[in-house]
């Protein structure tokens, strides 16, 4: 099944650790993306591989997001699985002179959407990802 792939990067004054854990947290998704409507921890471990989140957003399915890969505070890998989407979310924190650099990857791989749409899904999600990636920077930067 081919995915609409989707790629953005942002540079944020903040320590590495601190923008990491920001970000793995998906209880506080909402604050940086609009379309999430709320997120709960399902498993009770700290945030790690193997950490479940149950997903609800304003538009679409329930979605129950997994790490599967964690190597904190430099990646992240996340599955997400809804009955029309399936998502993976590579997120990858590097150090640099003044804060740290966010690089988010995600490919969505929509359950019956014909392939010719695909392209567009990638532009929109681009667009989304990019304003999403525009308030995590706002905020850790206050």
């Amino acid at each position: 099944m081919r995915a609409a792939v989707v790629e953005n990067s942002t540079d944020v004054t903040s320590s590495p650790e601190q923008l990491f854990d920001y970000c793995v947290d998906l209880t506080r998704e909402h604050e940086w993306n609009p379309k999430l409507r709320r997120a709960e921890k399902l498993t009770s471990d700290p945030i790690g591989a193997g950490t479940r989140f149950r997903a609800e957003f304003l538009k679409g399915d329930p979605m129950l997001v997994e790490y599967v890969g964690f190597d904190r505070p430099r990646t992240w890998e996340s599955v997400g699985r809804s009955r029309r989407l399936d998502a993976r979310t590579f997120g990858n924190v590097t150090a640099i002179a003044d804060g740290a650099k966010l690089t988010m990857r995600m490919e969505l791989r929509p359950h019956g959407l014909p392939r010719f749409l695909l392209p567009l899904l990638a532009r929109y999600m681009h667009r989304q990802q990019a304003r999403n990636l525009a308030s995590i920077k706002t905020l850790l930067e206050r």
